[in-house]
């Protein structure tokens, strides 16, 4: 439930940073709010819905007018359907 608050207020805060006047940083901060937006994501739906997930990120990017937090949304989601299924502990149990 947590997490899905975390969401909402990440994609209230992309559509937010639309509005303001364009400047470097800001494009910075969105692009990390879409990479975190998409991650919450994937974690609440446990990785299905792979292409849904990073596709309305993306979407939501463009709606707020950041092509490049688009593009950070699609990276992440490769990144992490790239990494889908591998151990994410070093020491695991794992033989």
């Amino acid at each position: 439930m947590l997490i899905k608050t975390y969401v909402s207020l990440l994609a209230f805060q992309l559509v937010m940073l639309g509005t303001l006047a364009a400047s470097p940083w800001q494009q910075v901060v969105q692009m990390l709010t879409c990479s975190g937006f998409t991650l919450l994501l994937w974690v609440t739906l446990d990785g299905r819905l792979a292409l849904p997930v990073t596709a309305g990120a993306a979407g939501l990017a463009l709606a707020a007018g950041s092509p490049a937090a688009a593009l950070a949304a699609g990276a992440t989601g490769l990144i992490l359907f790239l990494l889908k299924g591998k151990p994410s502990c070093v020491e695991s149990s794992a033989p």
